[in-house]
C-alpha cells in the first residue's frame, strides 16, 4: 500500500479526539515500517479501548470518572508517540516538501452550495429508506425531539469549502465509474451515521421521555462528538479512497463508524442513557430482573431529580411484577420521602402504598399480566390502530404491521380513527369487536382473567389494558402517549378518567371463540346495540360537518328508544332537548347508576350534571339533593372548591324543593364568584343576581336591586349575546322596576333595558 504523508500534529490530535483510537491504531499501523517503535505499542491503543468499553458499560466503576482517566491516558499515548516520531523525523534526511498549495475562494463557494444541497438529497434517500425499514420502531420522519436529517446541509456545507477551496481536488478527471463508487461511499457514511443518531439519540428520547427523561450535559457531548465527527471522518476516508480503493474504504467505514460512535459514548459518558435505554428494552420483553437491576446501577449516576423520581417509582412497580412487594414498598417509600415535588410519581406511589396497607389486612390478592408486545408507529398512525396492534400481536404470532393497520383504519393521514373501520376490519381477519358503555373495574379483571387484553376509552384517546394487580390496586397499560413503553395506572386514576366517556371498552374476540364469550360475559352485550346507535349519531355528525355526505337518519327518533341508556353516555345529540320524553327507572337508577357516583375516584362534572337535571326533571329531588351529598366531597378534595356551576347545580336543586332561604343564600356565594370563574366555566352566572334582585325587590330595597342588576345589562355585549333565560328574567324585573318606579332608573338606563328587550327579542 502507498505511504500516506504525514500530517501536522493539530490536525492529527483533533482527528484523534473526534474519531478516536480506532483512527490512532490504524494510523500508527500505516506508518509502523517508518516508525519502529511503533509496532510496540500499538496494540495497547485497543486494550484501552476495550477496558474503557467494559467499565463503561457495565457501570462498574463511576462512567464520567472513567471517561477522564481513558481520555487522559489515550492523549497521553498519543503525546508520547507523537514525541517518539517527531525525534526521529528531526534525525532522518529532510523530507521532499510537498506542493503549495492553491486557494480558489469562488470555487470553494461553488462546491460548498452543491455539497450541501447534494448531501441532504443523499440524507433524504436515506430517510425514505429508513421510514419504511425501521418506521414501526423509531421515530424517522416525524420526531418531536429532532430531526437528525437536517444536520447534513451544513455538514455539506462544510465539506463542499474544505474541498473546493483547494484547486488540487477535482472530479473532473474521474471516470463514471470511480464518480458512482464515490457517490455510494458519501451515502454509506450518510446512511451510517443517520442510523447511529436515530438508534443512539432518536430511539432514546423517545423510549425514556415518558419517564422524565430529559438530555443531560453527557447527553449533549455525545451530540456534539458525533456531529464533529463527521466532518473529520469524510475527507479522512475520500482521502484515503484515493489511494486505497473505494471497496476498501467502505468496509474500512463499516468497522470505523461503530467504533466511532462507542469513541463519543465513553468519552461522553452516555453509556449511562444508553443502559436506561436497554432496560426499557428488556421490560418489553420480559426481562424484568435484568430491567430492574440494570436501573438499580444507573441510578447512582443520575442528577436529574425528575428521572431519579420515575426511575424509583419504576422500580417498584417492576418488584410489584415479580410480586416482590417488600422491595416494591421500599420503593414506593424512597418516592415519597425525597421526591415529593414529583407530583405525578408522589401521587401515585402515595395510593400504592395506601392500598398496599388497606388490602394487606383483608388478604387480597389477585393478580395477571398478559404477555403483550408493545410496539408504536408514529408516522401516520395514532393511538387507535397502535393499540389494536398491541392485541393482535397477543393473538398472532405473525399479526399484520402497525402500519399496515394504521393505515387500513385511519380516516385519514394525520386524522384520528372510527371504531366501525375497526370493526370491519378485524371481521375481514376473523374477529370480532365488542364494544360496550358503563363497564366497571370488576369487568375488567374479569376479562383479564379470562386472557382478553382491553381497549380503554378515554376523550380523544384509547390505549390498551393488559394487567393488574390488586393488592396495590395498579392497572398495567400500554399507552400510546408513553410512546413505546407499558405504564402502571392505579385503580383511582384508570376510573376516574374513564368515567369520562362514560367507561366506553372494547374487546377483540376470535369468530370461533364469541359464543364462550358471549355466554361468560353476558353484561357487555346490554350495550352493545346502544353504542351502535351512538356510533353512528357522531359518525354522521363528523361526515355532515365535513360536509362528505348528507346526513341518513334523524338522532332524536333514534336516542327514542334508548330509555335509561341515555344515562350512560354524553353524546350531545343524547341529551337534546332535556329527559322528559323518557320513562323514570328508579330500580335501574339505585343498581346501576348511583353506586357509581358513590366512589370516591367519581369526580366526572359533565356526567354529574346531567344526571342531577334527569332526576331534577323527573321530579326525583331528594334523589337529586343525595346525589349532590354524595358528589360534593369528593369534587371538593379533588378540585377547587369554588367552582360556580356547582352553585348553579345546587340553586337549581333548592329551586326545585322550594328553599327559599337557602336559594338566597346560594345566590349571595354566586354573587361573590367574580364573573371571569363563570366565563372560564362557560356557564351562565345571572340565575344568582335573578333571584337576589327578585328577593330585594320583594322587599321593597328598589336601588338595591337595580345596582344588582344594572351593571349586568350596561357590561354584556348585546349583539354577541345568548338569549337566556336567566338574562330575560334580569330584563324583566327591570322592566317592572321602569314600570312601577320610574324614578329609580335615569333615562339613559331606561333606553339600554329597552334595547336590551329588542336585542333579546322578547315580547313579554
Amino acid at each position: 500500500m502507498e505511504q500516506q504523508a504525514t500530517i501536522n500534529g493539530w490536525k492529527l490530535t483533533a482527528r484523534l479526539i473526534f474519531l478516536g483510537p480506532v483512527y490512532f491504531f490504524v494510523h500508527l499501523f500505516d506508518f509502523r515500517r517508518h516508525y519502529g517503535f511503533v509496532k510496540y505499542i500499538i496494540w495497547l491503543i485497543p486494550a484501552l479501548f476495550l477496558a474503557a468499553t467494559y467499565l463503561s458499560f457495565s457501570l462498574t466503576y463511576n462512567p464520567y470518572v472513567i471517561r477522564l482517566v481513558y481520555f487522559f491516558l489515550l492523549l497521553s499515548m498519543f503525546g508520547l508517540t507523537f514525541i517518539g516520531c517527531w525525534i526521529i523525523d528531526s534525525k532522518a534526511a529532510p523530507r521532499k516538501q510537498k506542493s503549495r498549495q492553491q486557494l480558489n475562494l469562488s470555487r470553494a463557494l461553488a462546491w460548498m452550495v452543491f455539497f450541501g444541497f447534494f448531501f441532504v438529497g443523499l440524507a433524504n434517500v436515506a430517510r425514505i429508506a429508513y421510514f419504511w425499514t425501521l418506521g414501526e420502531q423509531i421515530a424517522v420522519h416525524f420526531s418531536s425531539q429532532m430531526d437528525l436529517f437536517y444536520i447534513w446541509m451544513p455538514i455539506g456545507f462544510m465539506y463542499g469549502f474544505i474541498y473546493g477551496i483547494d484547486d488540487r481536488n477535482t472530479y473532473a478527471d474521474k471516470n463514471i465509474a470511480s464518480l458512482i463508487k464515490a457517490i455510494f461511499l458519501i451515502f454509506f457514511i450518510i446512511a451510517a451515521y443517520s442510523f447511529v443518531g436515530l438508534t443512539l439519540i432518536v430511539y432514546p428520547l423517545q423510549r425514556l421521555t415518558p419517564i422524565f427523561y430529559e438530555a443531560q450535559k453527557p447527553d449533549y457531548l455525545f451530540y456534539l462528538l458525533m456531529i464533529t465527527s463527521i466532518p473529520f471522518f469524510i475527507p479522512y476516508i475520500m482521502q484515503r479512497a484515493s489511494f486505497q480503493g473505494h471497496g476498501k474504504s467502505l468496509l474500512t467505514s463499516i468497522v470505523f463508524i461503530p467504533l466511532i460512535t462507542l469513541h463519543c459514548v465513553i468519552l461522553s459518558g452516555y453509556s449511562v442513557t444508553i443502559d436506561l435505554t436497554l432496560a426499557s428494552f428488556l421490560e418489553d420483553k420480559q426481562q424484568l430482573s435484568e430491567a430492574r437491576n440494570l436501573y438499580s446501577k444507573t441510578i447512582p449516576y443520575i442528577k436529574h431529580d425528575k428521572l431519579l423520581a420515575a426511575l424509583h417509582h419504576r422500580l417498584g412497580v417492576l418488584n410489584v411484577m415479580n410480586e416482590n412487594y417488600q422491595e416494591a414498598l421500599k420503593a414506593f417509600k424512597k418516592v415519597m420521602a425525597d421526591y415529593s415535588d414529583d407530583y405525578d410519581v408522589y401521587r401515585k406511589a402515595k395510593r400504592y402504598l395506601e392500598s398496599y396497607e388497606k388490602n394487606i389486612s383483608r388478604e387480597i390478592q389477585g393478580k395477571k399480566i398478559l404477555n403483550v408486545q408493545h410496539q408504536t408507529f408514529e408516522q401516520a398512525a395514532s393511538c387507535f390502530p397502535n393499540s389494536l396492534a398491541v392485541i393482535l400481536n397477543f393473538y398472532e404470532e405473525e399479526p399484520i404491521s402497525t402500519r399496515a393497520l394504521s393505515y387500513s383504519i385511519k380516516e385519514g393521514f394525520d386524522e384520528g380513527s372510527f371504531i366501525w373501520k375497526a370493526e370491519s376490519f378485524l371481521e375481514k381477519n376473523d374477529y370480532k369487536l365488542v364494544t360496550t358503555l358503563w363497564q366497571s373495574k370488576e369487568m375488567l379483571i374479569r376479562l383479564l382473567e379470562a386472557g382478553y387484553p382491553v381497549l380503554i376509552y378515554i376523550p380523544g384517546h384509547v390505549y390498551t389494558l393488559y394487567g393488574y394487580d390488586a393488592r396495590m390496586e395498579m392497572f398495567f397499560t400500554f399507552d400510546t402517549a408513553q410512546a413505546n413503553r407499558w405504564n402502571d395506572n392505579p385503580f383511582y386514576d384508570l376510573q376516574k378518567t374513564w368515567m369520562d366517556t362514560s367507561f366506553l371498552m372494547s374487546a377483540v374476540v376470535r369468530n370461533e371463540d364469541m359464543t364462550h364469550f358471549a355466554a361468560t360475559f353476558p353484561e357487555l352485550f346490554s350495550g352493545t346495540d346502544f353504542h351502535r346507535l351512538w356510533q353512528k349519531t357522531s359518525i354522521t355528525r363528523y361526515y355532515k360537518e365535513s360536509k362528505k355526505y348528507w346526513i341518513d337518519f334523524d338522532p332524536y327518533e333514534v336516542s327514542a328508544a334508548l330509555n335509561l341508556d341515555r344515562l350512560k353516555t354524553k353524546d350531545p345529540y343524547f341529551s337534546h332537548g332535556g329527559f322528559s320524553s323518557f320513562a323514570w327507572e328508579p330500580t335501574t337508577w339505585d343498581r346501576e347508576i348511583l353506586p357509581v357516583w358513590q366512589n370516591s375516584w367519581a369526580v366526572d362534572w359533565t356526567l354529574f350534571r346531567k344526571h342531577t337535571l334527569y332526576l331534577l326533571d323527573h321530579k326525583e329531588i331528594g334523589r337529586a339533593q343525595h346525589l349532590m351529598d354524595v358528589y360534593t366531597p369528593h369534587f371538593n378534595r379533588e378540585y377547587d372548591p369554588v367552582f360556580a356551576p356547582l352553585f348553579e347545580l345546587q340553586l337549581a336543586i333548592n329551586l326545585a324543593a322550594g328553599n327559599k332561604a337557602q336559594v338566597l343564600s346560594l345566590s349571595d356565594n354566586l354573587i361573590g364568584i367574580t364573573g371571569d370563574q363563570y366565563e372560564a366555566n362557560d356557564e351562565s352566572f345571572y340565575w344568582s343576581h335573578y333571584y337576589k334582585g327578585k328577593s330585594l325587590l320583594e322587599r321593597g330595597e328598589v336601588t338595591a336591586a337595580v345596582e344588582l342588576m344594572l351593571p349586568i345589562i350596561q357590561d354584556i355585549n348585546l349583539d354577541s349575546s345568548e338569549i337566556t333565560e336567566d338574562l330575560k328574567g334580569i330584563v324583566r324585573l327591570l322592566t317592572k322596576i321602569i314600570e312601577q318606579y320610574p324614578m329609580a332608573l335615569e333615562k339613559e338606563e331606561q333606553r339600554m333595558v329597552a334595547i336590551a328587550r329588542i336585542s333579546l327579542a322578547m315580547t313579554d
